[in-house]
């Protein structure tokens, strides 16, 4: 049976922009989804960051004194890991190039649609929460998070909540609700590694945490994993 979740707590999101009116209509737009705080410069914006959990940063780049670029370098000192997307003008494309070799998971373009945006941020969100349990195995890591698709999200979940048990490609198959041939040819287009390398690679991952964090030897732990996947 899937491992059933305690309710989700809400995500917190700092925004970092020197336009204060943007700041709060795009707070009034996201509060009810996320735990949003903002920061009005760059130097608060870096402060924020260390004085509080952040899951995501939206940040804009053309800002006096501390910009975004500079902002991202110093995130990016303490923390290489945390998604951010990056808000540009079209004065600010050239400098959003220059953040890319920094690290960022996102550009979306003022003025722009909040829809767009909240899509942006969950997906996000979403890989980042599956990156975290399989920490390690660049293999696993979804680059290309625009063109992911839904099903492909759902076999993730599915495969990290139900690792422990054997699985099918029929039951991923029909639990996404596609035929197997699709399944397979969709999952490798937007992971880049196959279904069942995937979870090869996940059921790996989780063992060697279980070594690290418990007294199981490693014949033990392989008799426990045969009597789940049973």
């Amino acid at each position: 049976m899937p491992i059933k979740k305690a309710k989700e707590e809400k995500k917190n999101l700092l925004l970092i922009d020197d336009e204060t009116w943007f700041l709060e209509s795009l707070k009034e737009v996201l509060g009810d989804t996320y735990n949003v705080h903002t920061a009005s410069s760059g130097k608060e914006g870096v402060q924020k960051y260390l004085d509080i959990r952040v899951d995501l940063i939206l940040l804009d780049l053309a800002m006096p004194e501390m910009d975004g670029i500079e902002v991202l370098q110093r995130i990016r000192e303490v923390n290489p890991w945390i998604p951010v997307i990056i808000m540009t003008g079209h004065s600010t494309i050239e400098r959003a190039e220059t953040a890319a070799a920094l690290g960022v998971q996102g550009y979306i373009k003022k003025p722009f649609d909040t829809e767009v945006l909240n899509e942006k941020i969950r997906h996000i969100l979403a890989l980042r929460e599956l990156h975290l349990v399989t920490a390690g195995l660049p293999e696993m890591i979804v680059v290309d998070t625009e063109n992911l698709k839904e099903s492909t999200f759902i076999i993730l979940k599915y495969l990290h909540n139900n690792y422990h048990r054997r699985i099918s490609l029929k039951e991923l198959a029909k639990e996404s609700k596609q035929s197997v041939s699709n399944l397979c040819r969709t999952f490798k287009e937007g992971t880049g590694i196959t279904v069942l390398d995937y979870l090869q690679n996940l059921r790996i991952t989780m063992a060697k945490r279980l070594i690290e964090k418990t007294n199981y030897s490693i014949l033990e732990l392989l008799q426990l994993l045969l009597r789940r996947a049973n």
